[in-house]
């Protein structure tokens, strides 16, 4: 975005990189985007905006049915009290249907504040998500954003979901449950989670139990070890389980097994 209402700052280029939406699971269709680009003060008042559509975001992606609704009147309230501020100036707007595969594609959608036919195409790029213009500087002549729409094979912010909390229950008791029957309790909570998710796609959700598995695994054999109990010779394995249960849940890409549900539900490969 360039400037604000003080024509003497027209000059100046900020750049935000905002996420709007997501990740969120894709199940094809069409879009509707609604944006719009506004000049405000530059105070915090602009911050609280974005922190306000922040949580707009984050509510759309986590929130149950009915903690969204009992909260859609207050976030309306509120986004209607902020867009109705006399600082605030509205610079672009754009309301648009994405049709799937045209459109809603990745790549980049760019919308400037000029009419078509004042623009050479030909002399704008795209670099690391900047528009550019032929010299290869920052384009600055015109309000405008650019949204990008990115696709990805795997979720890396399941645990974001609601799911971290599962996973490190999960991770404690196999790493200090003696009962191992506790041990299969505590995956058969965290596996059946993940595989009722209608946040998470097939792959996804079997890679994360696939990923709990192996986890558990690696932990009890580290507790199988010969010296776990002897005393200071046990440190290294208990050193062992505590970077385990805390070491980056980075999925599986490959040779994931192809189970069934009830299948990666099963616990008698715990011992």
């Amino acid at each position: 975005m360039a400037g604000n209402d003080n024509e003497s700052n027209l000059d100046d280029v900020v750049t935000l990189d905002q996420t709007i939406l997501g990740p969120v699971l894709y199940r094809g269709g069409d879009l509707e985007l609604m944006l719009g680009l506004y000049a405000a003060p530059a105070d915090d008042w602009a911050q609280r905006f974005i922190s306000l559509a922040e949580g707009v975001s984050q509510l759309a992606l986590n929130a149950t049915l009915t903690t969204a609704v009992s909260l859609a009147g207050t976030i309306k309230t509120s986004l209607e009290n902020a867009l109705a501020s006399d600082k605030l100036d509205l610079k672009l707007g754009v309301d648009k249907e994405l049709k799937k595969d045209v459109w809603l594609a990745p790549g980049y959608l760019v919308m400037i504040a000029t009419p078509d036919d004042t623009i050479n195409f030909d002399d704008l790029t795209i670099q690391d998500g900047e528009l550019m213009n032929k010299s290869g500087r920052v384009y600055d002549d015109n309000d405008y954003f650019v949204l990008s729409i990115e696709v990805t094979t795997q979720r890396s912010d399941w645990q974001s979901l609601g799911y971290g909390r599962l996973w490190k229950d999960m991770l404690d008791t196999a790493a200090d449950a003696d009962d191992i029957e506790r041990v299969k309790e505590a995956y058969a909570t965290f596996s059946g989670a993940i595989l009722a998710s209608t946040d998470l796609s097939w792959s996804d959700r079997r890679a994360i139990v696939s990923l709990a598995q192996q986890r558990i695994k690696e932990i009890r054999d580290a507790r199988a070890a010969d010296d776990f109990f002897a005393g200071m010779k046990g440190i290294d394995e208990l050193m062992k389980i505590e970077e385990l249960k805390v070491a980056p849940e980075q999925l599986p890409k490959e040779n994931i097994p192809n189970k069934t549900s009830a299948d990666l539900l099963q616990t008698n490969w715990i011992g």
